[in-house]
């Protein structure tokens, strides 16, 4: 009887054992796991070429020793794009800033009278669904700045009004009512900027998107202005067909908001961007600052793209 007894307890702390060594072994493995575990890469499944040019024309009759001309390319990587190979017809030098803006910067003789056209061919990958990117400093899309006057009481009025406690659904009723109340006005040449657009109530595509990014800056949402092109496919772009929107950060990714042609991060992968437009205090300016796309310097020289 005694022998049994202890057989019993013999084989009951053995069983014990074994159940605590498993769940030690999990732990150890499981532990191990996470700790080696990187967060997925980022995805660019959708392959495009576009193409672009721009004709440059010494309109003097003076020899231009060093003319200098810079364009945008592809925007180096954002949430919905990747930037791979950029060529060109004549030779540059690429100058990128912390946003991750390309400029290709030309530098040719030109004489007298004389054009040159320079042609740009880039291949960039494209996601439908956006990936996350980590966002370093949100201050630096949340503050009021010129063109987007955030904290100006009519826009903070008009924000108020929409009443969505989520950050996603109030994004969407401020995106309905700039698309429905602004209208079209074709193109302006000069930027006005959100309070213009909120008082007409008209403007292009850089109004409709400063006045988007002030009513979202103003509710501590991270957004910014974004310059490029719609292209579904590999395209030839034109210079009437440049376009700005708006990008908000939310869940960890940069989604598309473009109220002018009614797009609620829908079709992600259409939109191409070459310029992400810094933030710069009121009293700064220079050649390429806001929505301009190209710069250059020399006299009599003149740039346009095709």
């Amino acid at each position: 009887m005694t022998d049994a007894v202890n057989r019993q307890k013999l084989v009951l702390a053995l069983v014990v054992v074994s159940i605590a060594l498993a769940a030690l072994l999990y732990s150890v493995f499981t532990s191990k796991d996470q700790q080696t575990a990187e967060p997925a890469a980022a995805v660019y499944p959708h392959k495009r070429t576009i193409r672009y040019s721009f004709t440059i024309q010494n309109k003097t009759n003076q020899y231009i020793e060093e003319a200098e001309f810079r364009a945008y390319a592809p925007v180096q990587q954002t949430s919905s794009q990747r930037a791979q190979a950029i060529s060109a017809s004549h030779d540059f030098t690429t100058s990128v800033d912390e946003l991750g803006n390309q400029q290709l910067v030309f530098r040719f003789a030109l004489a007298p009278l004389a054009t040159r056209v320079v042609t740009i061919t880039a291949e960039i990958d494209l996601a439908q669904k956006p990936n996350q990117l980590t966002l370093e400093d949100p201050q630096d899309y949340l503050r009021p700045r010129k063109y987007i006057e955030s904290d100006h009481s009519r826009i903070i009025a008009l924000a108020g009004q929409f009443a969505d406690a989520e950050a996603e659904p109030w994004l969407e009723s401020a995106f309905d009512w700039v698309a429905e109340n602004v209208q079209y006005a074709g193109y302006i040449e000069d930027d006005r900027g959100a309070l213009y657009a909120l008082d007409h109530k008209s403007g292009d595509c850089t109004e409709y998107m400063y006045l988007f990014a002030a009513l979202a800056r103003s509710r501590q949402i991270p957004t910014r202005g974004v310059g490029g092109f719609v292209v579904s496919e590999d395209a030839i772009l034109k210079a009437r067909e440049f376009h700005n929107w708006a990008e908000v950060y939310v869940d960890g990714r940069w989604r598309v908001v473009d109220p002018q042609n009614k797009q609620f991060m829908q079709q992600e992968d259409h939109y191409l961007a070459l310029r992400i437009l810094a933030d710069r205090d009121a009293s700064e300016d220079s050649a390429t600052e806001n929505t301009h796309r190209i710069s250059y310097v020399g006299d009599g020289l003149s740039v346009r793209m095709n």
